[in-house]
């Protein structure tokens, strides 16, 4: 479930005592905050973070890269705002947890919205994040 949507142009982490400043490289951060519960019967494995996407009112999509996963995401998640990673997450797992993505987006983008994406590629749910 999203809970939230915010839009930054600067990330400022500290971590074990020293500061790290991420700019993103097409003008604007995207953060999407969101709950996620897995199921027992589920099978085990881990979530890719790719069955998300974002895509705004032109029609360009963004995607979660395994650079913002290993940097951005990964620092504020873990030292900022003490969240998951969706990434680290697994299908069976029956837990509750508070998560966020960070996305890399035009720094004009507008009409925002969250993708769900299936095995097959097809979109199966969008999210208007009011951005």
């Amino acid at each position: 479930m999203i809970t939230s949507a915010r839009t930054t142009k600067q990330l400022n982490i500290t971590a074990f005592g020293t500061q790290t400043v991420y700019n993103p490289k097409q003008g604007m951060y995207v953060i999407v905050y969101f709950t996620f519960q897995g199921k027992n019967s589920n099978v085990v494995g881990g979530v890719d973070p790719v069955i998300l996407r974002l895509r705004d009112s032109r029609s360009n999509i963004y995607v979660f890269t395994s650079d913002l996963n290993y940097h951005e995401t990964n620092d504020l998640a873990l030292f900022a705002e003490k969240k998951g990673l969706l990434s680290l997450c697994t299908w069976n797992n029956p837990e509750i947890k508070e998560l966020l993505q960070v996305y890399d987006v035009k720094a004009d983008a507008t009409g925002i919205q969250l993708e769900f994406i299936d095995s097959s590629g097809a979109v199966q749910v969008q999210v208007d994040l009011g951005l």
